[in-house]
């Protein structure tokens, strides 16, 4: 999911890490300023040794848990309750922060198809 979202910071401007007016930013933002994302502490020192790598990890890293949770797969394939979210689901990320949800709709929803029925008929030996 990581390089996927790098792949995606690439090729739109909405999706970029360090542009602080970006969608990506703006909806990470909104998340960390209602409370339901929180960085703090994540990635060491990055935010003091180098501020724009950390202000890349934290968008990933944001962007990897938005996606998650809007295909609801959050609280059933991250059970280990260690997330810098809160938000659980789709329609909790919905009326928390409609940016997020926008966001994913616009620029994810079209173009990756939530893996859940593929993930669910792995099987391993």
């Amino acid at each position: 999911m990581h390089t996927i979202t790098l792949i995606l910071e690439k090729s739109f401007t909405a999706w970029s890490y360090e542009d602080p007016s970006s969608e990506l930013v703006l909806a990470m933002n909104e998340a960390i300023n209602g409370g339901y994302y929180d960085p703090t502490g994540k990635f060491g020192d990055l935010s003091e040794t180098d501020p724009t790598a950390y202000k890349r990890a934290i968008a990933q890293d944001f962007a990897y848990w938005m996606i998650l949770t809007a295909w609801d797969l959050k609280s059933y394939y991250e059970t280990v309750n260690s997330s810098e979210l809160t938000i659980q689901n789709r329609k909790e990320m919905e009326s928390a922060t409609p940016l997020a949800h926008r966001f994913f709709l616009d620029y994810v929803d079209p173009i990756l198809a939530n893996p859940k029925r593929s993930l669910d008929s792995l099987t391993f030996e």
